[in-house]
């Protein structure tokens, strides 16, 4: 049976127990921290996923992962996005790239279209003579291998 004295000391501090008048073991307040790998965010948001979308794979809120980006990376989740994002852009664009020279004829269709302004439709000369031409190429397989034998020759002696 504890003491007067013993019971008394807790009820005024709070800082030991009854049966034995031990201190308390310290807890911190709150839930424990989320632990998050930020690997795996990164890879998300180089998919193009939102940090809403991230949040909910990775079962927190999307306010304790904004908080966790400016406590673990010292930055803000939407500069921390925009810079992975980036990145995952331009890989894509590395590979594109890549299949384009490799001969993917669709790919070498749509590099064109959206990096050099050609088009599918003929365009009439007369309409704008001042604006972009279509372009008509024509792209031997011969000329592919040989345009890759020498990208990779060239990578090779360097």
């Amino acid at each position: 049976m504890p003491t007067k004295d013993a019971i008394q000391r807790t009820k005024s501090k709070g800082t030991t127990t009854k049966a034995r008048g031990k201190p308390k073991a310290k807890r911190g307040a709150g839930r424990p921290r989320a632990i998050i790998d930020w690997a795996k965010v990164d890879t998300y948001l180089k998919a193009g996923c939102t940090g809403t979308g991230i949040a909910g794979m990775l079962g927190i809120s999307v306010d304790t992962l904004y908080n966790a980006c400016v406590r673990d990376n010292k930055t803000d989740f939407s500069a921390y996005s925009q810079s992975q994002r980036a990145v995952g852009d331009d890989m894509i664009r590395a590979k594109q790239f890549d299949l384009a020279m490799r001969g993917s004829e669709n790919m070498l269709k749509w590099v064109g279209k959206h990096r050099l302004g050609q088009t599918d439709k003929p365009q009439d000369a007369d309409a704008n003579p001042n604006g972009p031409k279509n372009i008509t190429f024509t792209i031997t397989e011969e000329l592919i291998e040989n345009q890759y034998d020498e990208r990779e020759t060239t990578e090779s002696g360097d």
